[in-house]
């Protein structure tokens, strides 16, 4: 999986969680912002390793 895909993975992922805090009024930290970077950051670097790690698994058994 590229880069940007998972970035646009990541930044879908981060807008959702933020805008359930914002909902639940219960900022990350006291900052909706610092929220929005660490489930951004968390979530697109787990995204992307895990999914280039099913492809390589996946080509593996299909080659």
């Amino acid at each position: 999986m590229s880069f940007v895909r998972s970035a646009i993975a990541a930044i879908v992922y981060a807008a959702l969680m933020t805008a359930w805090a914002w909902h639940d009024r219960d900022p990350f930290r006291d900052s909706y912002l610092l929220g929005f970077l660490f489930y951004g950051l968390t979530f697109g670097i787990v995204f992307h390793v895990l999914m280039n790690w099913v492809a390589r698994k996946d080509s593996s058994k299909t080659g």
